[in-house]
């Protein structure tokens, strides 16, 4: 993309909204996404890493029985067929962990993805909230459980109701 090019949101200028339901025409999950990249120009795809790499990185967490599917700017292009992810652009998954991930495995899945040639940002998502994946798996006292209500300090995230640190 030409960085003179003002079409396209630049990082900083994009703007979170809440739309009514009605202005709203059709929903994706996440892990619907990966396969609508089919849609997709094949040049497009070619140019953008975190698009070409999404089979072998969906493989990762489909060997810990976790359904997984991207967000972030890749999700929204697969979504809407906006091309808005750059070459430069992360990966960012969501991880369905409605039981509890082991912090072992937490661990092995971060290592995977840090072994890839693009940047994969995972959040592990319970029924109470999303972890980041990178956090879990250092197994810190307290962690930051995102939820519609707002961040809460939690010891486990499957389990957010015990004694904060």
């Amino acid at each position: 993309m030409d960085p003179g090019d003002r079409t396209r949101p630049q990082r900083g200028q994009l703007l979170n909204v809440l739309a009514p339901w009605a202005a709203v025409a059709r929903t994706f999950r996440p892990e619907r996404l990966a396969a609508r990249r089919a849609l997709l120009a094949p040049e497009r795809v070619a140019a953008i890493p975190a698009l070409a790499l999404l089979p072998a990185v969906g493989e990762l967490p489909a060997d810990h029985r976790l359904a997984w599917g991207p967000i972030g700017a890749v999700g929204y292009e697969l979504g809407t067929g906006t091309p808005v992810a750059g070459p430069l652009s992360p990966l960012r998954l969501v991880l369905r962990a409605p039981q509890p991930v082991s912090r072992r495995d937490a661990l092995q899945l971060r290592r995977s993805f840090s072994k890839l040639p693009v940047p994969v940002q995972a959040e592990l998502e319970t029924r109470h909230g999303a972890v980041l994946l990178a956090d879990y798996a250092a197994a810190p006292p307290a962690l930051t459980l995102l939820t519609p209500d707002g961040p809460r300090e939690v010891h486990d995230p499957w389990f957010p109701w015990g004694p904060f640190a």
